[in-house]
């Protein structure tokens, strides 16, 4: 099998009407090593939401023994199914016989589904045949894409089944008259059981199907130019970074980038390069995202992003650096509520914990909990808890090479009268500042507009 191949995953955006079906078509045609086609449910178009939110809401109405109104959902399958006929009406009869049965194991999962596993994946097969273009669509059962829990308690993909999971499709591959290959993203299996990823997962199916067949490139479209220098929705005018490296991109994209942070440790394993490309210009260069990279001698920084949602847990407590393992009952006692950390900056008798809250994750009652365990193995101390916080990240590989970047970062946030709560830096690419979050859009339009006037 050529090693040439590339994957594209397409998102939500470029699936959200029939005419944007069409166009992807027109995409994969314009590469012949574009044989491997990782599809989205359609994404929001025309004020409506995205078919994933409508399908799960649907599920949480049908769970709470109502009946859910399928007017938005019908609509969007019938926009997208436009020319083929039967296939809206047969995708429609299917989702409402899946939804008469909400005993089935997990059955919110598999609603959250649908809009990969039949609607995307079904009217995309039904247009590239229209146009006689040999295609097959690999479900992920087909291929054995398992699921395990990890230490986060999320659902990841099971690399121990790669064999598994390649194997039909190197056999598939290796006739390039056999065509193309349509997979589902966003879910996979666990004990026969269909499981979803976490949201925005079918990035991470794009990326673990590039790292099995050894792909030379992971094409990621979306509706953007690639990934820009900040949120295009705070910063209209902001600039598309030509390259990243796969550690500064792990770096911004748990910040709302264009890109799961998730997927990218699957291609980096391989050395495989991603490409970020607008599906409406597919001609645009986009982002590339790999491993090393050049950069000019006068660049500064390539991007600034922030994410709202954390909370802080900060302990005074004199003596504390002379109190062995005091970090590690304090990590402890979070672990066991089932909180993980980001950034734990301390000083001689303080030290203070970030952890997201964007779900509530350290209700009051676990709270007490956490300080009642601290204060009887260390005695009184004092404690506060501050909620409403974000995280402002500045990342460029070329950071350190000024001393006066973090100068020119706090400038420009007491220019905007922006207090910070902390400031974390524990590599030579990334500083993290930390915000109340009513601050953090305008963090991230002060320090852009510093460094990229």
């Amino acid at each position: 099998m050529s090693k040439e191949l590339t994957v594209c995953k397409f998102g939500g955006t470029s699936l959200a009407t029939a005419a944007r079906f069409e166009n992807v078509i027109d995409i994969l045609q314009g590469d012949p090593f574009r044989r491997v086609v990782v599809v989205s449910a359609p994404g929001d178009y025309d004020g409506v939401k995205k078919m994933t939110s409508l399908l799960i809401d649907a599920s949480k109405v049908v769970s709470h023994g109502g009946t859910p109104n399928l007017k938005s959902i019908k609509t969007r399958i019938y926009q997208v199914c436009k020319g083929i006929e039967g296939l809206g009406d047969e995708l429609i009869s299917n989702l409402e016989k899946e939804l008469s049965s909400p005993t089935v194991p997990y059955f919110n999962d598999l609603i959250a589904s649908f809009g990969e596993r039949k609607i995307s994946s079904k009217v995309l097969e039904a247009r590239m045949r229209k146009r006689n273009l040999p295609v097959k669509i690999f479900d992920p059962k087909q291929l054995n894409f398992q699921l395990i829990i990890n230490e986060q308690g999320d659902r990841v993909p099971d690399m121990r089944y790669a064999y598994e999971i390649n194997a039909p499709l190197e056999e598939h591959l290796s006739n390039p008259s056999s065509g193309f290959v349509i997979i589902p993203g966003f879910y996979g299996y666990m004990e026969g059981h269909l499981r979803t990823l976490p949201r925005g997962g079918s990035d991470i199916t794009g990326a673990v199907i590039a790292n099995l067949i050894g792909a030379e490139c992971y094409e990621n479209w979306t509706d953007q130019n690639g990934l820009s220098r900040a949120d295009p929705k705070l910063v209209p005018n902001a600039q598309t970074i030509p390259e990243l490296t796969f550690l500064e991109a792990r770096e911004l994209t748990p910040f709302g980038f264009k890109l799961h942070p998730d997927s990218l440790p699957y291609v980096s394993e391989k050395n495989i390069p991603v490409l970020v490309k607008n599906s409406f210009h597919p001609d645009v260069s986009g982002t590339r995202i790999q491993r090393f990279r050049v950069s000019s001698g006068n660049e500064t920084i390539v991007g600034v992003a922030a994410k709202k949602g954390y909370s802080q847990y900060g302990i005074y407590l004199l003596g504390m650096n002379d109190r062995k393992g005091f970090g590690r009952y304090v990590f402890e006692a979070f672990e066991r509520e089932g909180v993980a950390y980001e950034h734990s900056p301390t000083g001689n008798d303080f030290m203070s914990i970030w952890f997201p809250d964007s779900k509530n994750s350290l209700p009051n009652e676990k709270r007490l909990l956490i300080e009642r365990e601290l204060k009887r193995r260390f005695g009184p101390f004092e404690s506060i808890w501050n909620d409403d916080l974000a995280v402002v990240a500045v990342v460029g590989q070329n950071y350190n090479r000024d001393p006066m970047n973090s100068a020119r970062i706090e400038t420009a946030l007491a220019k905007g009268s922006i207090s910070t709560y902390m400031t974390s830096q524990c590599n030579k690419i990334s500083r993290f500042y930390g915000v109340h979050a009513n601050d953090a859009d305008n963090a991230v339009r002060a320090i852009h507009n510093e460094f990229f006037k």
